[in-house]
């Protein structure tokens, strides 16, 4: 006969792999960015015009990886890059305009940049669509490059179809977003785990795309 506990451990994992796989469910997890540019990235197995997530920078260096979560690309350190705080750089963009992203010979790639925490290295970028949907329903990605000469770890929770905070809210239609508007992350809660509430993601075509070279 089973055990209670291990009934509930069986639970646990359950919900475990639903929260980190479930396009219905948030996606959670700790994951890691390579050193020199090299970066992580997560797509929805769905079409859909909506995104909403939270990033993290981990203050525990070491704290496990998640197994299984999200897709890394290495770095190639072209210059010395210093070994700064840990931090990072995001952009939220199509699945399409991820493969320009990975392909070595384009040059440049297309994101949101309402949607994205680019203009500086960050150590937390929290966005969601709100009530402004997507122009259109395509494989939606998050993106986190790593601009330093160390590997970083943080924590995500990402949704493609709900909002993953307890408060909802619209990012700023603004090059940065939330990340441009000052005390703008005291206006709202944010909860890291599996029990958080399901993520909502709706984008307009106010919302339009801007380039970035590739280094």
């Amino acid at each position: 006969m089973i055990s209670f506990t291990a009934l509930i451990i069986a639970l646990l994992f359950t919900f475990q792999v639903i929260g980190i796989y479930g396009d219905g469910d948030i996606y959670t997890g700790v994951a890691e960015a390579p050193a020199y540019n090299g970066s992580w990235y997560l797509c929805s197995t769905i079409n859909t015009d909506y995104i909403s997530f939270s990033v993290r920078v981990l203050d525990d260096q070491t704290t496990p990886i998640t197994e299984g979560f999200g897709q890394t690309i290495q770095g190639g350190p072209p210059v010395q890059l210093p070994k700064f705080r840990p931090a990072l750089n995001i952009f939220q963009l199509t699945y399409n305009d991820l493969l320009n992203f990975t392909d070595t010979t384009t040059k440049s790639f297309a994101y949101i940049p309402s949607l994205s925490c680019y203009e500086k290295p960050v150590q937390s970028c929290d966005q969601d669509v709100g009530t402004l949907p997507l122009e259109f329903k395509e494989s939606q990605c998050l993106l986190a490059v790593n601009p330093i000469a160390v590997p970083v770890r943080f924590n995500v929770s990402l949704s493609f179809t709900n909002s993953v905070f307890n408060q909802t809210f619209t990012s700023p239609n603004v090059p940065g977003g939330t990340s441009a508007t000052p005390n703008f992350a005291t206006n709202y809660k944010f909860e890291h785990g599996i029990g958080n509430l399901m993520v909502t993601i709706l984008f307009s075509s106010i919302l339009v795309y801007n380039v970035i070279e590739l280094f």
